[in-house]
């Protein structure tokens, strides 16, 4: 059984035979419009922009009480190797 799509385009052409060339013709016409919509020179392409945000855990230092990073040896303020 032959029907139309759910929002009516195709009913002109339930119960009709379509030859190939009519097949190609309507494909050439869908695929040009489809191009012409996808491709429009108003659109600008817009590139999304990733942001990479590092979280830096700060500890104090034994020996001064300065703030240093968690990951670093020695003590940007007084220098102290950090204690394990």
């Amino acid at each position: 059984m032959e029907v139309a799509a759910h929002d009516g385009q195709g009913a002109e052409f339930v119960g009709k035979k379509i030859d190939n060339s009519m097949w190609r013709r309507m494909a050439l016409e869908a695929n040009a419009r489809h191009t012409r919509e996808t491709t429009s020179p108003l659109q600008p392409l817009v590139k999304e922009k990733e942001t990479i945000i590092k979280e830096i855990v700060m500890i104090p230092c034994q020996y001064c009480g300065g703030l240093m990073p968690q990951t670093s040896v020695f003590c940007p303020n007084c220098g102290a190797r950090r204690k394990p």
